[in-house]
């Protein structure tokens, strides 16, 4: 089995195309993409797409995430988190624990979130964080973010440990300035560690130096496996060869409509195990291929 999905415990101090590039060294595939990135001090749960799955990775990237973090109260770095440079100090007002739970409750009233100046988002194409680097200008536009739930963890003197799950798109490296800031202060990031993707978590994971050239094909989980709870369609071995050729077809009963991971059940695939075929859309009965894995 060449395609599947392998899930990594991201050491700190790899980037996600570090991942790539090391399990391309040990695969001897291309064709390896990733869910999503996680900040390099950062570790935790990521998620490698192999093959033909690489297509679907969009269906992972929309998921909700929940982050472990600790930080750092009264210091404020450039980047947000323990990597950058110190550019402000602010004194700790009086902390009481009913404090400290009224704006861990504000956080989930956030609906718009500005996206950090080291970040990967692109400004006229170029990713901002390098044109951070060098000290370019630019202006980025608020993000629509979802928190839904923020928990404080722990408080040693100025350091909280808080859980959050949030929607894609959200940076936690932000949240913990603001969460800081509605504290009085300021913070930075000094750890974080994503802990699930969707229905996924860390605890399935395996660290990268464990997989090697002769064992990486035992990690992978297949489409079923990862997106399990995924609505979906089965179709016949007629209506499959038309969905691999990319053509609508015509559904012979009443089915809610939306979007659908297509499996079959064609050829020498058994009926009892069919293999997702792709992701199609569902309308008046008849299903249009959006993606067709081949």
């Amino acid at each position: 089995m060449n395609s599947g999905f392998l899930l990594l415990d991201k050491p700190s101090g790899f980037t996600s195309f570090d991942l790539i590039r090391d399990l391309r060294k040990k695969s001897g595939l291309r064709k390896i993409g990733h869910t999503g990135t996680l900040d390099p001090f950062a570790t935790g749960l990521s998620i490698l797409c192999l093959g033909k799955t690489t297509r679907l990775s969009s269906f992972l990237l929309g998921q909700n995430k929940v982050y472990q973090a600790e930080i750092e109260l009264g210091r404020k770095t450039d980047t947000g988190d323990v990597t950058g440079e110190m550019i402000a100090e602010k004194e700790i007002p009086s902390l009481s624990s009913e404090t400290v739970s009224h704006a861990a409750r504000e956080m989930l009233n956030l609906r718009l979130q500005l996206p950090p100046r080291y970040s990967a988002v692109k400004v006229s194409g170029k990713p901002a964080y390098k044109m951070a680097r060098k000290g370019e200008s630019f202006s980025l536009q608020e993000k629509n973010i979802r928190i839904y739930s923020f928990e404080i963890s722990a408080i040693v003197d100025n350091i909280i440990s808080y859980r959050a799950e949030v929607s894609k798109g959200t940076y936690i490296r932000t949240l913990s300035e603001t969460f800081a800031e509605t504290l009085g202060t300021v913070a930075y990031t000094r750890a974080l560690r994503r802990l699930a993707i969707g229905r996924l978590s860390v605890s399935e994971a395996v660290p990268p130096a464990e997989i090697t050239s002769e064992n990486w094909q035992s990690h992978l989980k297949p489409i079923s496996s990862v997106l399990g709870d995924y609505p979906h369609l089965l179709l016949n071995p007629e209506e499959c060869e038309s969905f691999l050729h990319g053509r609508r077809i015509v559904r012979d009963k009443e089915e809610t409509e939306g979007e659908f991971l297509v499996y079959g059940v064609a050829g020498d695939i058994k009926k009892d195990n069919p293999e997702c075929l792709g992701w199609g859309i569902l309308r008046d009965r008849v299903l249009s291929p959006k993606i067709v894995l081949v």
